[in-house]
């Protein structure tokens, strides 16, 4: 449920997830969830090159480029009330990574 987030954090996410979905033929449902449980080894066989929020993208783009399955569990969205660091534009990742 992501009806806490802010209209641009919510529509931004569902551009990327789209995006996501029609390069790599995909139907995730949640591009953007920082949530993630990959091996060890597959995540270090990734080589990521970002070190900030469009590692989520990279780490994304460069497991299903790698022929895995993504598998999405549920969970619940809790809004931060207090001030975000982030701009609309942090939530735009590289692709071509």
């Amino acid at each position: 449920d992501l009806s806490g987030q802010r209209f641009y954090m919510r529509w931004g996410n569902r551009l990327m997830t789209w995006a996501t979905n029609l390069l790599f033929g995909t139907r995730l449902h949640d591009m953007e969830t920082c949530y993630k449980l990959v091996d060890r080894e597959v995540m270090q066989s990734l080589d990521l090159q970002s070190d900030g929020f469009d590692i989520e993208g990279e780490i994304t783009a460069k497991l299903l480029r790698s022929g895995l399955r993504i598998h999405e569990v549920p969970i619940h969205y809790y809004p931060r009330y207090e001030e975000k660091k982030l701009s609309p534009l942090d939530g735009f990742p590289p692709f071509g990574r």
